[in-house]
C-alpha cells in the first residue's frame, strides 16, 4: 500500500497564515499537520509515501527531508488537486491512500479505511454542514456516495449527508466511480472520477 499527500496548493482561504508557510506545515498542538499524517501512515505500516508539492515547496522539503518521494506541480497556482493527483499516476503502482495535505484526522479513521473490504472507500464527516462551507459535500444513499461536489446546498438537499474530508482508499485495479447527474442529458448515470 502506498500513500499520496497532495500539498501543492496556495491555501487561499487562510491566506493570512499561508503567506509564510504551506497549509500542511501549520502547527497544531506543537506538531505540523503533515507530520501527524506521516506518523499515522507509518504507524499503520505505510512507508511508501508520495508528496505532491508546489507552493513554498522548499519549506516542505526542508521539514520532511527524505522520508517521502516528491513530485512537483509546477503550475500549482492555476491547477487543482485532481491535477496534482494525476501527476503522481506513474509512481502509484498499486493500492494507495489519498490525503489532502491540510487534513487532521485520528488514526482510527485511516485504520477503518484500510480494514474496509471495499475497493474504493472515502471517509466522510457527518457533522452539520453549512451552505457556505467550501468543502466537498457528499450525497449518500444506501451507504454509497452518489454525488460529490462543492456546490451542493444542504438546506435544499436532505440527503446531503456528509462533508468529504478527502481521506480515500483506492484499489489500483479499477477506475474510481460514482453515480452522478450527466449535465448534458440530465440523467443519473455512472461517472468516472479518476482513472489510472
Amino acid at each position: 500500500m502506498q500513500a499520496v499527500i497532495l500539498a501543492a496548493g496556495l491555501g487561499k482561504r487562510i491566506q493570512s497564515i499561508t503567506n509564510c508557510i504551506p497549509k500542511c506545515l501549520i502547527e497544531v498542538n506543537g506538531k505540523r499537520i503533515i507530520n501527524y499524517q506521516l506518523d499515522t501512515l507509518n504507524n499503520l505500516g505505510i512507508q511508501d509515501i508520495v508528496v505532491v508539492v508546489g507552493y513554498l515547496q522548499e519549506k516542505i522539503r526542508t521539514i520532511i527531508g527524505n522520508r517521502v518521494i516528491y513530485i512537483e506541480n509546477a503550475i500549482y497556482g492555476k491547477s487543482n488537486s485532481s491535477y496534482s493527483l494525476w501527476l503522481a499516476r506513474n509512481i502509484l503502482l498499486g493500492d494507495f491512500i489519498y490525503l489532502n495535505g491540510d487534513l487532521l484526522f485520528h488514526e482510527s479513521i485511516l485504520k477503518r479505511l484500510l480494514d474496509d473490504p471495499a475497493e474504493n472507500v472515502m471517509a466522510t464527516d457527518h457533522s452539520k454542514i453549512e451552505q457556505e462551507d467550501d468543502m466537498f459535500k457528499a450525497r449518500i444513499e444506501a451507504g454509497q456516495i452518489i454525488e460529490l461536489t462543492k456546490r451542493m446546498d444542504p438546506k435544499k438537499n436532505e440527503r446531503c449527508g456528509a462533508r468529504a474530508g478527502q481521506i480515500f482508499k483506492k484499489r489500483k485495479k479499477r477506475s474510481v466511480q460514482c453515480a452522478g447527474k450527466n449535465r448534458a442529458s440530465g440523467r443519473q448515470e455512472p461517472m468516472v472520477l479518476f482513472h489510472f
